[in-house]
């Protein structure tokens, strides 16, 4: 069955792979991405590959609140399914123009503010695909150091946010268990652009080595297409497991009142 899904980060990596491949099983896709040159090759390019589907390019910055807002109100179609897919790795301390840290801006703060977004327009969508990452084992969420870190290291604040990202997850999977799916979802360690901070020949080299992003854009797309599934943890064998035996009831309930609180313009 043809659904409507909507894609952050859509213009490279897992994001790129994921629309085509979206496109590709004859759905309606919106593809959000920041503007640009390239996002508009992608666009273009992804425009050959319709099957009955339609594409469709909302353009802004996740890390400002303003093109946040604005995209929510551009999402007038009802909903089927929401990847949060897009996400940055910062190797050196970088703050967004509201002073939030800019790899939690992105990789948590955004996903809170869209989905939440949508929900309070009375547009949820009925699945949610939160992408996160296995390296949210290694992560905690220090509600004092969140927004701005005192001591920085890109990699360790990489795995803060995403545990913070599968404790939204789980939160909403809490809030929301009756009106939509909630799925966290670790596609794989893939080579994309979270590594374009790096030294180009670093990165390069590093991608050599790690899984495409068309092998975990059909992991992902395996969850979407199905009628059936579960809330909760997929790993990139795509076994399901509970969210609450990854996360601590009473931070992450925290966490999500802090961000209630901070983000009062969109609950």
């Amino acid at each position: 069955m043809k659904k409507t899904i909507v894609i952050t980060g859509g213009n490279s990596g897992i994001g790129k792979a994921l629309v085509k491949e979206c496109i590709r099983g004859g759905n309606n896709v919106i593809m959000i991405a920041r503007k640009s040159e390239k996002t508009m090759e992608v666009y273009d390019e992804m425009k050959k590959f319709g099957n009955g589907s339609s594409l469709e390019l909302l353009t802004g910055d996740l890390s400002v609140y303003e093109d946040i807002e604005r995209i929510i109100n551009e999402l007038k179609s009802p909903i089927d399914i929401l990847v949060n897919n897009a996400g940055v790795l910062k190797r050196k301390k970088e703050m967004s123009a509201e002073c939030i840290e800019m790899t939690m801006s992105v990789n948590y703060f955004a996903v809170c503010r869209l989905t939440m977004g949508l929900i309070d327009a009375n547009n949820a969508p009925k699945r949610i695909v939160n992408i996160t990452s296995e390296l949210f084992r290694k992560g905690h969420v220090d509600l004092e150091n969140i927004l701005n870190p005192k001591k920085y290291n890109g990699q360790q604040v990489y795995a803060d946010s995403k545990m913070a990202n599968l404790m939204f997850s789980y939160e909403l999977i809490r809030n929301f268990k009756d009106s939509m799916e909630v799925i966290a979802m670790h596609p794989g360690v893939v080579a994309t652009a979270s590594f374009r901070d790096y030294p180009k020949w670093f990165a390069g080299l590093l991608n050599r080595f790690l899984e495409k992003p068309e092998s975990a854009s059909k992991k992902i797309y395996e969850v979407i297409s199905s009628s059936n599934v579960e809330s909760g943890y997929y790993n990139q064998n795509n076994f399901v497991d509970s969210i609450s035996n990854l996360v601590d009831d009473e931070k992450s309930m925290e966490l999500y009142e802090f961000s209630k609180k901070y983000l009062k313009n969109l609950f």
